[in-house]
């Protein structure tokens, strides 16, 4: 007994040191770094891979360029940290302590804004990425998002994340252990064909997760319940960006499985219609790019993603639509 808990404890101490050590930058960190602006004038783009793969920063500047009040782009998007909740936390406490951007460009496809339906977990959704979320995170962020106390459990599990970088950085340990002891990642051909490597049923994932959404818009009143939520977390986001001079800015990026449930729903329509005023209330701007007509024609890698010929066009559409004014907003959030 005694030399099992010497055992457990030497490895647990070997882990702490290797992740100190080893550990100066995650996926997510290594997104977050592109963030430079220097004082300049520029937009800010969070969002998932859709974005990621969409948004093509060197065109989109160039195209900038020639507007009389042009802008630098950031693109921060990355697989892991889309949601609304990260959003907020990666605007309030990584975006405006660095500077202050002319543009926060949130990506939101399928049913913008519509909340999961399960309670605020900081821990995320066990994503290696979503380390970052504990990170910009105290303990009135998580009481706040976890909207009260989130009971002995969840307090215990932050805590352990803010001070046990192993037990912090668990995914991206087991993840790099994987690789160096089964060169997976080293030995795996590139995929030119699907950049994103996308499994086999993430197509038809993407539409039953939207098919569920669509199912409880269809609850009468659950729309606009569920958007004006804080958990949804659009009014409290649009508060933070008009307080700080911020124009907010929902783009509605192509997702042929989100876009094919959608565009049959009624609930959806209904729903949208209410989204686009309370943008409108709140001065944020809504760009629906997900129609060909408006910039296609698309052209995907997997799908899913857009391919290098889409990303072009996405990204020109972009830098056509993207709102320069700054309307005073109707109403704010207390």
């Amino acid at each position: 007994m005694v030399f099992f808990c010497a055992c457990l404890a030497f490895s647990l101490v070997f882990l702490e040191i290797y992740a100190r050590s080893r550990l100066g930058s995650t996926p997510a960190g290594q997104a977050l770094s592109r963030y430079q602006p220097y004082g300049r004038a520029h937009a800010v783009f969070l969002g998932s891979s859709l974005t990621d793969a969409g948004i093509r920063v060197g065109q989109l500047d160039s195209l900038q360029r020639m507007k009389p009040d042009g802008y630098r782009s950031f693109n921060l998007a990355l697989a892991g940290l889309s949601g609304s909740d990260n959003y907020y936390l990666l605007f309030r406490n990584f975006i405006l302590p660095r500077s202050t951007p002319r543009f926060l460009v949130v990506e939101a496809p399928g049913i913008p804004f519509f909340p999961p339906a399960e309670p605020f977990d900081p821990m995320g959704n066990a994503l290696r990425v979503e380390s970052f979320r504990t990170d910009l995170m105290g303990y009135a962020d998580l009481r706040y998002l976890a909207d009260g106390w989130p009971g002995p459990a969840g307090m215990l599990a932050f805590w352990m994340h803010k001070h046990w970088r192993a037990y912090h950085y668990r995914l991206e340990l087991q993840a790099r252990l994987r690789e160096r002891l089964q060169g997976w990642e080293r030995n795996k051909p590139a995929d030119a064909v699907n950049s994103y490597r996308m499994a086999t049923d993430a197509y038809a994932r993407f539409a039953e997760g939207t098919r569920e959404h669509i199912r409880r818009l269809e609850i009468p009143g659950e729309g606009m319940r569920t958007l004006h939520g804080r958990n949804a977390h659009l009014l409290d986001l649009a508060a933070a960006a008009n307080a700080a001079g911020v124009r907010l800015v929902v783009l509605k990026p192509p997702c042929p499985p989100m876009d094919q449930v959608t565009a049959r729903s009624r609930a959806f329509a209904e729903y949208l219609r209410g989204f686009k005023s309370v943008c409108d209330s709140l001065g944020v701007a809504y760009l629906d790019l997900s129609l060909e007509e408006e910039c296609g024609p698309y052209s995907y890698s997997d799908g899913i993603h857009l391919d290098v010929a889409g990303a072009e066009a996405f990204t020109a559409c972009v830098s056509r639509m993207l709102p320069l004014p700054l309307p005073q907003p109707l109403i704010s959030r207390p």
